[in-house]
């Protein structure tokens, strides 16, 4: 059985602070008997009452259906019928909640993004705009996940049911894994990088990832400080709760790529390229009917030698103000095809 680093990040956003509402995001981690995580995250809906009780319901109850359930040795396809009968009961507590309580289903809308690795393979369901990075042991990031958004930025939570819901299974040798819900996700992926072919801040998500052959002790020094980092990051950038899960398997070592991978973008170029996108479309929209712009196509990102998180802090402070300075008013991803008739299920190849 594979060795495992895990901890978490889990806080309120300034904005519920200066508010006084409690934090809505929630998590659950926990390891089978036969060797594997099962982790999940979940994000209860600022504009819902209850929201909060539905994603500590929906995490704990996906992550403690499939430790029950999930075995050793189970097919692709019979574990992603088991994130799929987990989800389903997952949402039939949050209703059943509510019902007790007197209340509308829809105040405990949350999202629900859940995890079952073994310490190679990877498996995933995720419901709404929470998501899912991996680290590969070809030294690269991947992301594995997309928001799920309508075109005016408005999340598909859990309740929207199995027309939205997606399963897949990551291809792969998968070495760390790295859930979060949607604030932190947009750091990990900021929008100005949507469209190019590296669309992972690495250097972000390197700092909580690239941790291998740790103690316990370094291990919990380790959530210390991601903690800090994370309570003291620009409000201004992340207003939101910010919630993070981080599964390592410690006896990995992951190919060191070359130094270019590592490379600082260009926020720069980034931001008058896009400036130039949006001139050249406004013109056209005044001349001609455009047609829309499509998303670039994920491409693999890159991996580091292990961060001290603590002294890369400063470096990583200075290149979130510089996003600050030329990031325009965020855009939200517009999911296509989310009209399905079954939960889709998606295989995600990555380089071993």
């Amino acid at each position: 059985m594979a060795v495992y680093s895990k901890y978490k990040v889990n806080l309120p956003g300034p904005y519920h602070i200066k508010k006084g509402i409690p934090c809505q995001d929630a998590y659950c981690i926990r390891e089978s008997a036969d060797g594997a995580i099962i982790a999940a995250v979940a994000d209860g809906l600022g504009s819902e009452a209850h929201s909060d009780i539905g994603a500590k319901i929906a995490s704990n109850f996906v992550v403690g259906y499939c430790i029950q359930h999930y075995k050793i040795g189970m097919t692709d396809g019979e574990i992603v019928a088991l994130l799929k009968r987990a989800y389903s009961k997952a949402y039939t507590q949050v209703e059943k909640k509510a019902i007790k309580d007197g209340n509308e289903p829809d105040q405990y809308d949350c999202t629900l993004c859940t995890a079952i690795y073994d310490g190679k393979n990877l498996y995933y369901g995720q419901a709404g705009d929470s998501g899912l990075i991996v680290g590969s042991n070809d030294g690269r990031y991947y992301k594995i996940t997309e928001q799920q958004r309508d075109e005016d930025g408005n999340v598909y939570p859990l309740c929207f049911g199995e027309e939205y819901w997606e399963f897949g299974r990551v291809n792969g040798n998968v070495v760390s894994v790295m859930l979060m819900t949607d604030g932190v996700w947009e750091q990990a992926c900021p929008p100005i990088l949507r469209l190019e072919q590296q669309q992972i801040n690495v250097g972000f998500v390197e700092m909580f990832m690239n941790h291998y052959g740790m103690s316990d002790q370094e291990v919990r020094k380790l959530e210390r400080e991601a903690c800090s980092y994370m309570r003291k990051f620009p409000k201004e950038r992340l207003d939101d709760d910010k919630t993070i899960v981080v599964i390592i398997n410690s006896e990995a070592k992951p190919v060191r790529r070359e130094d270019s991978y590592y490379a600082i973008p260009n926020w720069d170029l980034l931001a008058e390229e896009r400036e130039k996108r949006l001139w050249n479309q406004d013109a056209l929209n005044v001349d001609i009917e455009s047609e829309n712009v499509t998303d670039a196509e994920q491409n693999e990102n890159v991996l580091r030698i292990p961060v001290d998180l603590s002294a890369a802090g400063k470096a990583i402070q200075t290149l979130v103000d510089k996003v600050d300075d030329l990031l325009v008013p965020r855009t939200k991803v517009w999911v296509e095809d989310t009209k399905k008739k079954m939960p889709k299920t998606i295989h995600i190849d990555i380089r071993v």
